[in-house]
Protein backbone atom coordinates (compact mmCIF):
# COMPACT_ATOMS: atom_id res chain seq x y z
CA UNK A 1 0.00 0.00 0.00
CA UNK A 2 1.54 3.61 -1.04
CA UNK A 3 0.10 6.29 0.65
CA UNK A 4 0.55 10.11 -0.75
CA UNK A 5 0.59 13.08 1.72
CA UNK A 6 -0.88 16.32 -0.02
CA UNK A 7 0.08 19.12 1.76
CA UNK A 8 -3.57 21.07 1.78
CA UNK A 9 -5.01 17.89 3.86
CA UNK A 10 -1.73 16.55 5.75
CA UNK A 11 -3.27 17.80 9.15
CA UNK A 12 -6.28 16.02 8.92
CA UNK A 13 -4.74 12.85 7.31
CA UNK A 14 -3.06 12.46 10.88
CA UNK A 15 -5.59 12.69 13.34
CA UNK A 16 -7.87 10.49 11.07
CA UNK A 17 -5.69 7.37 10.81
CA UNK A 18 -5.95 4.77 13.02
CA UNK A 19 -3.11 4.35 16.21
CA UNK A 20 -1.68 1.22 14.84
CA UNK A 21 -0.87 2.68 11.79
CA UNK A 22 -0.03 6.04 12.64
CA UNK A 23 2.51 3.95 15.65
CA UNK A 24 4.30 2.58 12.30
CA UNK A 25 4.70 6.41 10.78
CA UNK A 26 6.02 7.50 14.03
CA UNK A 27 8.44 5.07 14.41
CA UNK A 28 10.28 5.30 11.16
CA UNK A 29 9.96 9.78 11.41
CA UNK A 30 11.77 8.93 14.84
CA UNK A 31 15.16 6.60 13.28
CA UNK A 32 15.18 9.68 10.23
CA UNK A 33 15.01 12.87 12.91
CA UNK A 34 17.25 10.96 15.47
CA UNK A 35 20.57 10.44 13.95
CA UNK A 36 21.74 13.56 11.84
CA UNK A 37 24.00 16.07 11.57
CA UNK A 38 23.34 19.53 13.51
CA UNK A 39 26.41 21.17 13.04
CA UNK A 40 29.54 20.55 10.24
CA UNK A 41 31.88 17.62 11.28
CA UNK A 42 29.49 16.33 14.05
CA UNK A 43 26.79 13.32 13.86
CA UNK A 44 24.35 14.07 17.35
CA UNK A 45 22.41 11.05 18.02
CA UNK A 46 19.20 11.18 20.32
CA UNK A 47 17.81 7.98 21.98
CA UNK A 48 15.26 7.50 24.03
CA UNK A 49 14.03 3.97 25.79
CA UNK A 50 10.71 3.02 27.81
CA UNK A 51 10.55 4.34 31.15
CA UNK A 52 13.07 7.47 30.79
CA UNK A 53 11.22 10.77 30.99
CA UNK A 54 13.96 12.80 28.14
CA UNK A 55 15.98 11.57 25.25
CA UNK A 56 19.68 11.18 25.76
CA UNK A 57 22.15 12.45 23.65
CA UNK A 58 25.47 11.58 21.97
CA UNK A 59 27.53 14.05 19.69
CA UNK A 60 30.60 12.27 17.68
CA UNK A 61 33.38 13.56 15.37
CA UNK A 62 32.15 13.08 11.71
CA UNK A 63 31.76 14.12 8.44
CA UNK A 64 29.69 11.05 7.54
CA UNK A 65 26.25 12.70 7.46
CA UNK A 66 24.99 14.87 4.51
CA UNK A 67 22.37 17.02 4.96
CA UNK A 68 19.75 14.68 2.66
CA UNK A 69 20.06 11.47 0.89
CA UNK A 70 20.80 9.83 4.65
CA UNK A 71 19.42 5.81 4.50
CA UNK A 72 18.81 4.79 7.52
CA UNK A 73 18.03 0.66 7.85
CA UNK A 74 17.96 -1.31 11.44
CA UNK A 75 19.16 -4.59 11.50
CA UNK A 76 20.32 -6.93 14.14
CA UNK A 77 20.31 -4.01 16.59
CA UNK A 78 22.60 -2.08 14.95
CA UNK A 79 20.95 1.64 12.56
CA UNK A 80 23.37 0.94 9.45
CA UNK A 81 23.44 4.55 7.56
CA UNK A 82 24.35 5.22 3.97
CA UNK A 83 24.77 9.06 2.72
CA UNK A 84 25.51 10.37 -0.65
CA UNK A 85 28.77 9.61 -0.95
CA UNK A 86 27.71 5.64 -0.41
CA UNK A 87 29.45 5.28 2.91
CA UNK A 88 28.19 3.21 5.36
CA UNK A 89 28.33 3.71 9.50
CA UNK A 90 26.57 2.11 11.98
CA UNK A 91 24.77 3.14 15.29
CA UNK A 92 24.78 0.21 18.02
CA UNK A 93 21.87 1.76 20.91
CA UNK A 94 23.10 -0.97 23.19
CA UNK A 95 26.94 -0.25 23.64
CA UNK A 96 26.27 4.05 22.25
CA UNK A 97 28.65 3.54 19.36
CA UNK A 98 29.21 4.60 16.45
CA UNK A 99 31.43 3.51 13.02
CA UNK A 100 32.24 4.50 9.94
CA UNK A 101 32.92 0.67 8.02
CA UNK A 102 36.25 0.81 5.74
CA UNK A 103 34.45 -0.75 2.45
CA UNK A 104 34.21 0.28 -1.14
CA UNK A 105 30.64 1.78 -2.10
CA UNK A 106 28.29 -0.45 -4.67
CA UNK A 107 29.16 0.36 -7.98
CA UNK A 108 26.48 2.70 -9.83
CA UNK A 109 26.32 3.63 -13.80
CA UNK A 110 26.59 6.96 -13.71
CA UNK A 111 28.19 8.99 -10.40
CA UNK A 112 25.82 12.23 -11.14
CA UNK A 113 22.81 10.42 -10.66
CA UNK A 114 23.45 8.21 -7.89
CA UNK A 115 21.37 9.69 -5.62
CA UNK A 116 18.05 9.84 -7.60
CA UNK A 117 17.18 6.68 -7.61
CA UNK A 118 18.96 4.55 -4.21
CA UNK A 119 17.46 2.93 -1.68
CA UNK A 120 18.74 0.63 1.10
CA UNK A 121 16.46 -2.02 2.55
CA UNK A 122 16.89 -4.81 5.37
CA UNK A 123 15.57 -8.45 5.77
CA UNK A 124 15.77 -10.74 8.42
CA UNK A 125 19.79 -9.18 8.94
CA UNK A 126 20.02 -8.87 5.69
CA UNK A 127 20.57 -5.26 4.05
CA UNK A 128 20.30 -4.36 0.74
CA UNK A 129 20.81 -1.44 -1.44
CA UNK A 130 18.93 -1.13 -4.93
CA UNK A 131 20.12 1.05 -7.62
CA UNK A 132 18.43 2.83 -10.61
CA UNK A 133 19.31 5.12 -13.02
CA UNK A 134 17.12 7.05 -16.24
CA UNK A 135 15.09 3.47 -17.66
CA UNK A 136 17.42 1.24 -17.08
CA UNK A 137 17.28 -1.96 -15.11
CA UNK A 138 17.78 -1.37 -11.47
CA UNK A 139 20.73 -2.76 -9.60
CA UNK A 140 20.96 -4.96 -6.45
CA UNK A 141 23.55 -4.45 -4.15
CA UNK A 142 23.77 -6.74 -1.00
CA UNK A 143 26.41 -5.98 2.11
CA UNK A 144 28.54 -8.33 3.29
CA UNK A 145 30.57 -7.08 6.42
CA UNK A 146 32.60 -10.10 6.58
CA UNK A 147 34.31 -9.59 3.31
CA UNK A 148 33.46 -5.96 3.58
CA UNK A 149 31.85 -6.06 0.04
CA UNK A 150 28.83 -4.85 -1.61
CA UNK A 151 28.18 -8.01 -3.38
CA UNK A 152 26.00 -7.65 -6.65
CA UNK A 153 22.51 -9.94 -6.65
CA UNK A 154 20.63 -10.93 -10.20
CA UNK A 155 17.80 -11.91 -8.46
CA UNK A 156 15.99 -11.22 -4.62
CA UNK A 157 14.46 -15.00 -4.92
CA UNK A 158 11.44 -14.80 -3.33
CA UNK A 159 11.73 -11.31 -1.95
CA UNK A 160 9.47 -8.44 -3.37
CA UNK A 161 10.90 -5.33 -2.27
CA UNK A 162 8.63 -2.27 -2.11
CA UNK A 163 10.45 1.65 -2.21
CA UNK A 164 10.25 5.20 -1.94
CA UNK A 165 12.46 8.36 -0.63
CA UNK A 166 10.63 8.23 2.64
CA UNK A 167 10.36 4.20 3.61
CA UNK A 168 11.38 0.78 2.26
CA UNK A 169 9.67 -2.42 2.77
CA UNK A 170 10.67 -6.04 2.70
CA UNK A 171 8.26 -9.01 2.20
CA UNK A 172 7.94 -12.54 1.02
CA UNK A 173 4.65 -12.58 0.64
CA UNK A 174 2.65 -10.31 -1.80
CA UNK A 175 -1.07 -10.17 -2.77
CA UNK A 176 -2.21 -12.16 -5.30
CA UNK A 177 -1.62 -10.67 -8.18
CA UNK A 178 1.30 -9.05 -7.41
CA UNK A 179 4.92 -10.12 -8.81
CA UNK A 180 7.74 -11.86 -6.37
CA UNK A 181 11.05 -11.34 -7.17
CA UNK A 182 10.31 -7.86 -7.92
CA UNK A 183 10.87 -4.05 -6.86
CA UNK A 184 7.70 -1.70 -6.67
CA UNK A 185 7.85 1.67 -7.21
CA UNK A 186 5.20 4.34 -6.16
CA UNK A 187 3.06 6.06 -8.85
CA UNK A 188 6.49 8.62 -10.08
CA UNK A 189 4.91 8.93 -13.44
CA UNK A 190 3.01 11.33 -14.96
CA UNK A 191 -0.25 10.48 -15.74
CA UNK A 192 0.47 6.88 -14.18
CA UNK A 193 -2.69 4.94 -13.08
CA UNK A 194 -0.55 1.93 -10.95
CA UNK A 195 2.59 1.82 -9.61
CA UNK A 196 5.96 1.24 -11.82
CA UNK A 197 7.53 -2.86 -10.94
CA UNK A 198 10.25 -3.90 -11.83
CA UNK A 199 10.53 -7.97 -12.22
CA UNK A 200 13.70 -9.80 -12.10
CA UNK A 201 12.16 -13.03 -13.83
CA UNK A 202 11.47 -11.51 -16.72
CA UNK A 203 14.01 -8.77 -16.72
CA UNK A 204 11.77 -5.84 -17.24
CA UNK A 205 9.51 -3.55 -15.95
CA UNK A 206 5.83 -3.57 -15.62
CA UNK A 207 3.76 -1.62 -17.52
CA UNK A 208 6.32 -1.84 -19.93
CA UNK A 209 5.73 1.55 -20.98
CA UNK A 210 6.23 3.88 -18.19
CA UNK A 211 8.03 7.46 -17.59
CA UNK A 212 9.99 7.45 -14.01
CA UNK A 213 10.90 10.74 -13.05
CA UNK A 214 13.78 10.37 -10.07
CA UNK A 215 13.23 14.06 -9.94
CA UNK A 216 9.79 13.83 -8.37
CA UNK A 217 10.91 10.60 -6.28
CA UNK A 218 13.24 12.84 -4.34
CA UNK A 219 10.48 15.22 -2.93
CA UNK A 220 8.02 12.81 -2.90
CA UNK A 221 5.84 12.21 0.14
CA UNK A 222 4.97 8.62 -0.89
CA UNK A 223 5.68 6.01 1.65
CA UNK A 224 4.92 2.09 1.98
CA UNK A 225 3.23 0.63 4.57
CA UNK A 226 1.17 -2.15 5.37
CA UNK A 227 -2.01 -1.99 7.00
CA UNK A 228 -3.71 -3.85 9.38
CA UNK A 229 -5.60 -6.38 8.88
CA UNK A 230 -8.81 -4.81 11.25
CA UNK A 231 -8.31 -1.85 9.18
CA UNK A 232 -11.39 -0.76 8.18
CA UNK A 233 -12.51 -1.54 12.03
CA UNK A 234 -10.12 1.51 13.03
CA UNK A 235 -11.21 4.31 10.66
Amino acid sequence: MSVENNEGSSKNMWKDLPLELLSSVMDFLEIKDNVRDYDPGHVTIRTWSPGQTMWTSMQVESQFLDTEHNNVVFSNGVFYCLNRRNLVAGFDPSLSTWNVFDLPPPRCLDEKSWNQGKFMVGYKGDIFVIRTYEHKDPLVFKLDLTRGIWEQKDTLGSLSIFVSSKSCESRTYVNEGMLRNSVYFPKLCYNEKRCVAYSFDEGRYHPLEHNLDWGSQLSSNNIWIEPPKNAFELV
